[in-house]
């Protein structure tokens, strides 16, 4: 869901070798939350991992992952798309079980939270674009309207770590089992 943003839809090369990125534009306004968020139905002391794939496309740099209060706590999370690093973390009131910065080539990165529910209710996890690497949470500003970050294959999932990307436009998707083998 797109909340003080603008979606410009197909504009660059995702991750997956398809023209399917978006380009993802704060809106002018002088507000708090320029994001893409999910809502899903949380269990009350069960992990839950969210990513996104993220990249610098020449207006601004930093995103932010963060969670609404009632799901997961207050914890915010500061990436740089430039230099791949993490640049501020609050654990707020959040278990945060672990987060990280991956680069994924050709300028783009998948960005990863980990962190406990605290409620049976329905939770949401964002990503939000910031101004600045040591953002606040919900900071609040205006941007130019023009400038925005390419974001691609959002996921929310059970569990401590981000699995590997199944592409889904509605629901829930289930996998196989990955596991390693061994040649001979």
């Amino acid at each position: 869901t797109a909340n003080n943003v603008t979606v410009v839809s197909n504009v660059g090369v995702a991750p997956d070798g398809q023209s399917s990125s978006d380009r993802v534009v704060p809106v002018v306004a002088n507000l708090t939350f320029k994001e893409l968020r999910q809502d899903v139905a949380l269990t009350n002391g069960a992990v839950y991992t969210g990513s996104i794939f993220a990249k610098y496309d020449g207006g601004y740099r930093y995103v932010q992952a963060l969670a609404n209060n009632l799901g997961f706590g207050t914890f915010a999370i500061n990436y740089d798309l430039l230099s791949g690093v993490e640049t501020a973390f609050s654990a707020g009131t959040s278990t945060v079980i672990g987060r990280g910065i991956i680069p994924y080539g050709n300028g783009w990165y998948r960005i990863w939270v980990a962190a406990t529910a605290i409620a049976t209710i329905a939770g949401r996890l964002v990503f939000d674009i910031i101004p600045a690497s040591n953002s606040i949470r919900g900071v609040q500003w205006a941007s130019n309207g023009t400038s925005g970050v390419q974001m691609w294959g959002a996921v929310i999932e059970p569990g401590s770590t981000a699995s590997s990307y199944i592409p889904t436009t509605s629901g829930a998707s289930d996998r196989t089992a990955e596991l390693e083998t061994a040649s001979t």
